[in-house]
């Protein structure tokens, strides 16, 4: 029977070669789109899954408060972890402080990582990551112990396979000439984790993460629980743990009235990923808003496809009539004709499918490039990919084969011979409205890809306060110890370099945060504080509306401080004569300092948030950081005798050097592969909507062919026949678009909201989108109509 089937389409598909290739590349198109784009979902979704025990586990998170401002970040105090442990319902609990880059020396080569962490002497065995060398119940016990994964091993060390015990006990030199010794050596973590290190050096090396006031957040604490039932018991504890740590500090401290302005909350392991944006996230987490969107995406070009075969397998139905009316004259039942069309559909997806493997496997690159994502060959003959790529295809087929197959094999055969079988002549059919519901899908991927790429736009044309081009940051800058004022003199003395400031962080980095007080510790404000020399706003254009900067004049300005106008806003001043601020991340009592000036707003961190309270004091010489201001088009001889510079100044501390305009438009990158999917995948919905209106506007010309050849012979031009036939699909295009309207309206600004300042949505967005569409309909109906009116009537009316 399944031969006899494939005969039959074999046939058809001689017979209708255009038909059968608009329907392979337009399910092709559509199954390509699903499958890549389920393959980004389900990259996605894997994050963290690694951890057994992960419904048990949960990241403390803190919520700083004060009377004006709420700030909630991923670190918590380094001291709650010994009250954890003391808690009946928590099984294991770890803390870990990280590090983005750090420089690291072995023998005489220098390198630059990324993520070196400080952790607790349980962390693998809390995590489920797995040693090659070492033993995890003691690797991490001893100061300056540090663990190092296999590829940082190899970078290192020449070793054979199987030798990696003979890399531990030697020595490594981290920042400011630290010393450590490997203990061990990790597995690389997984890609899919919202956490990667490339060391992991003993917490015990950090006197500062090992305790610490609970009003200061410095780690990331995670916490394992007994039973996932018990969340909500513990939470009450955890509440009660931090009533109790910040009122025995207050008397320790004689602060016996001081008001808790903080808070600690679990979050789920699992959830951090994609449902996590909070300050001082140790990596940039994906977002389950742009999941949702990319899902929608995937089942509207899914659909898209659907309707086109749904659409061209109809409107041929008449040619199809005689065959469906002679195999039933001849014994075969409606539910044998059945199964042959659904065997047709599935012949045409498997062929769609296969093609759409080849086309997977081709662009795979281009399209972890375009997504930022790193998927590679493997993954797609995984079992469960496999079973999801033949379930994506099943269903695809099952829609779009259905309606078809029951339309086509409800035909009566003694109408069909006869010659009477009617047609329905309705103004909006089935087929109608499938054309506006694909252009409805169009339209509404065309908003979205016109206002991402306006808010793209937007941002990066929104003025940030200060001066970002031509402006170079020197990292690990700490290294130059003793000789931080004779680099930077030399630093100046550079053809190209016009000046240079140390600072702790650059923008859109600025993630200190610190707590201070107006009396002397009763009332709380918690602001971020930056770091500057005499030199940092000439550097980056910072503009002071009231009072000074520091100068070298004021040896007093040491002990000085500066606010930005949102710190006076939320401090309700507005003169700043006379106004002491006490601060504490410094001294642990508090140090007054004297406000001696008020900067203009400038975004420190990402544009995307709103601008917090800022406050300015003078930094230590060297910094974190180096700022250096050089003049256009010296980038590449100034790096180069930069380099040569710090390598004079420094023992084999690796040198690197960024670009502050590049790292700014970084802070984008989610919202560009958001934008790039966006303008490929409307594309490719765009092309399936032209391929299917082509389709079927070959079939209604010639379904039409005998009138037009009527009305050509009663005088009708070619302008008239081509407006007759692209009248009926513009009115159903016009539909789609108004009925997209309010429903992308309204998601649109739910996506707009998660950013400070953002486009406004307008009519013209629509209207472009309207146009655009109408273009596609007119170009892929008129090709059809120009043939149809350009041909001799008297050969449509010889047809029969």
């Amino acid at each position: 029977m399944i031969v006899k089937y494939l005969q039959i389409v074999l046939r058809v598909v001689r017979k209708y070669r255009g038909y059968t290739f608009i329907n392979i590349l337009g399910l092709t198109i559509g199954i390509t789109s699903s499958l890549l784009i389920g393959l980004y979902i389900a990259d996605e979704l894997s994050y963290d899954k690694y951890h057994p025990d992960g419904n048990r586990v949960y990241r403390l998170v803190t919520t700083v408060s004060d009377k004006n401002s709420k700030i909630n970040t991923a670190l918590s105090p380094s001291v709650v972890a010994k009250s954890l442990k003391e808690s009946e319902l928590v099984e294991e609990a770890i803390r870990f402080g990280a590090w983005k880059t750090f420089p690291i020396t072995y023998d005489t080569t220098s390198y630059t990582e990324d993520y070196l962490l400080l952790a607790d002497s349980n962390f693998f065995q809390f995590f489920n990551l797995k040693l090659i060398a070492g033993e995890a119940s003691n690797v991490l016990n001893k100061e300056r112990n540090v663990v190092i994964t296999a590829s940082a091993a190899k970078r290192y060390f020449d070793y054979g396979e199987g030798a990696e015990d003979s890399v531990l006990g030697k020595t490594v030199h981290l920042a400011q000439g630290y010393e450590a010794t490997i203990s061990g050596i990790a597995e690389d973590p997984p890609v899919q984790s919202h956490f990667h290190f490339s060391h992991i050096l003993s917490i015990k090396s950090w006197s500062d993460g090992l305790d610490g006031p609970w009003r200061v957040p410095r780690v990331y604490t995670y916490v394992r629980l007994k039973s996932a039932r018990e969340s909500q018991r513990f939470q009450t504890q955890l509440n009660e743990m931090v009533k109790k740590g910040i009122a025995t500090e207050a008397i320790d401290s004689l602060q016996i009235d001081l008001p808790s302005s903080i808070s600690l909350s679990l979050q789920p392991f699992s959830s951090i990923h994609l449902r996590s944006a909070l300050e001082d996230e140790i990596e940039k987490n994906g977002s389950i808003g742009n999941l949702y969107i990319s899902a929608a995406i995937a089942v509207f070009i899914a659909l898209l496809a659907c309707i086109n075969f749904i659409n061209l397998a109809t409107a041929r139905s008449a040619n199809r009539s005689k065959e469906v009316a002679v195999r039933k004259t001849v014994g075969a039942t409606s539910r044998r004709l059945l199964r042959q069309f659904f065997f047709e559909s599935y012949f045409y997806i498997t062929i769609s499918l296969l093609l759409s493997l080849f086309v997977i496997v081709s662009f795979l690159p281009i399209f972890n490039y375009i997504s930022g994502k790193s998927i590679e060959y493997s993954y797609l003959f995984q079992p469960q990919v496999l079973a999801g790529l033949l379930l994506i295809a099943a269903v695809i087929g099952l829609i779009a084969g259905f309606y078809p197959a029951i339309y086509l094999s409800q035909f009566t055969p003694i109408e069909v011979l006869r010659g009477s079988l009617r047609r329905k002549r309705r103004r909006f059919g089935i087929r109608g409205i499938l054309v506006v519901f694909q252009f409805f899908i169009a339209s509404m991927m065309i908003v979205g890809t016109l206002v991402v790429y306006s808010q793209l736009r937007f941002m990066n044309n929104l003025d940030p306060g200060f001066e970002q081009d031509n402006v170079l940051n020197l990292l690990h800058t700490k290294n130059l110890m003793q000789n931080g004022d004779a680099f930077k003199e030399d630093l100046k003395k550079i053809g190209g370099v016009i000046n240079a400031s140390y600072v702790n962080r650059l923008p859109p980095s600025v993630n200190w945060e610190a707590r201070f007080s107006i009396d002397s510790g009763r009332h709380d404000l918690h602001m971020f504080v930056y770091e500057m020399d005499f030199d940092t706003p000439d550097i980056l254009d910072l503009k002071m509306t009231r009072g000074r900067f520091f100068s070298e004049d004021h040896p007093e300005d040491t002990a000085s401080i500066i606010l930005n106008e949102t710190a006076m806003r939320a401090l309700g001043w507005s003169s700043f004569d006379g106004k002491q601020i006490y601060s504490y991340y410094d001294q642990p009592g508090g140090r007054q300092r004297k406000v001696i000036g008020v900067m203009q707003d400038f975004n420190f961190q990402s544009a995307k948030k709103p601008i917090m309270p800022l406050a300015i004091i003078t930094g230590s010489t060297p910094n974190w950081e180096m700022a250096i201001r050089i003049r256009n088009h010296h980038t590449d001889s100034v790096k180069t005798a930069i380099q040569k510079l710090w390598s004079s100044y420094t023992d084999n501390a690796p040198f690197e050097l960024q670009v502050l305009e590049q790292n700014i438009r970084q802070d984008f990158d989610t919202e560009r592969d958001i934008g790039s999917l966006f303008l490929v995948f409307t594309s490719l919905a765009i092309v399936i909507a032209c391929l299917g209106l082509y389709g079927l506007a070959s079939f209604t010309t010639q379904r039409r062919n005998k009138e037009i050849g009527i009305r050509k012979a009663m005088g009708a031009n070619i302008t008239s026949v081509i407006y007759l036939l692209n009248k009926q699909f513009l009115l159903l295009v016009l539909i789609g678009n108004v009925v997209a309207l309010p429903l992308t309206w309204w998601l649109l600004n739910i996506w707009l909201r998660q950013f400070d300042r953002h486009v406004s949505l307008s009519l013209a967005y629509f209207i472009g989108a309207a146009m655009i569409t109408t273009l596609v309909a007119i170009l892929s109906v008129s090709h059809q109509a120009l043939k149809a009116a350009m041909s001799n009537p008297v050969n449509a009316l010889r047809t029969d």
